[in-house]
């Protein structure tokens, strides 16, 4: 099973990213990345929110290696109506449950 370090080492690669470039897109020392890397340190929520992002994986998959979670949803979570791949049943559904929230 693959580590923290090297899960994160594949996906700056499948990315296209160095070390370098992505620490700095990150604002982090490269020392930091680094260590994620080679040491295994696990990074706090946000920094790791932070790479999740720029590196289109999920935190999930970062932390766990569950493959069928590794890839971000398409479906970006604050404006999933102007997503074409949403079906009338799934908009309709994502609106009731939008209007429970509000009522609460």
């Amino acid at each position: 099973m693959q580590t923290f370090g090297e899960r994160l080492k594949m996906a700056l690669e499948e990315a296209g990213y160095t070390r370098n470039q992505a620490a700095e897109k990150l604002e982090l020392s490269q020392s930091s990345l680094s260590n994620y890397i080679l040491k295994n340190r696990i990074p706090d929520a946000t920094i790791l929110l932070n790479i999740s992002e720029l590196l289109g994986v999920s935190m999930e998959w970062l932390l766990t290696g569950d493959v069928s979670r590794k890839y971000l949803s398409a479906i970006p979570l604050d404006k999933p109506e102007k997503n074409s791949s949403l079906i009338s049943d799934e908009k309709e559904l994502l609106s009731l449950y939008r209007q429970l929230s509000e009522r609460n």
